[in-house]
């Protein structure tokens, strides 16, 4: 691994990326994003190119686009969100592309497209709350799954399902 860069204790707000995590700048960065709070950006947390995030008791809210985005490289990332609040983004409150994602213990809710939406790869969700998304509270495409001590409720789906929409997916 290479540099892996910090931010803690830090605000950021109307701005194109809250935190843009761009891996090959960084030779497989791993950024700790700690204790932030990133608003009313175009989105809130932005990673690529095997960006691998550590987001660890931040608040990702009104972002114009989605709360956290990170687009994986089709197996090359990860993504851990440990204890965040994550509302009100005008996208999804997470979206990833090849990418192991882990949420524990956050709350991710009010967002306008949906509250998690993973393509590839897996997914594990411990202690979440997941309400009130204006799509499903989780939607999937060719991943494993695992969600435990998860409450979901009240999210919406044109499609499949309110609480978990799935393509192909394997529990």
């Amino acid at each position: 691994m290479g540099v892996s860069p910090t931010r803690r204790n830090c605000m950021v707000r109307d701005s194109d990326y809250g935190f843009h995590c761009r891996g090959d700048y960084f030779d497989w960065a791993k950024p700790e994003i700690n204790n932030c709070t990133f608003s009313f950006n175009q989105s809130g947390i932005y990673c690529d190119l095997y960006g691998w995030p550590l987001i660890i008791d931040c608040n990702i809210s009104y972002n114009t686009g989605t709360g956290i985005y990170v687009d994986g490289n089709y197996g090359y990332n990860a993504l851990d969100v440990n204890n965040c609040r994550i509302v009100n983004n005008n996208g999804y409150g997470i979206r990833t592309k090849g990418c192991y994602v882990t949420v524990a213990d956050s709350i991710i809710s009010n967002n306008s497209l949906g509250g998690i939406d993973i393509e590839q790869l897996t997914l594990t969700v411990t202690g979440c709350m997941i309400s009130n998304n204006h799509g499903s509270g989780i939607s999937h495409n060719f991943i494993r799954m695992n969600a435990s001590n998860c409450i979901f409720s009240g999210n919406s789906s044109v499609g499949n399902g309110g609480g978990i929409g799935s393509d192909v997916w394997d529990l």
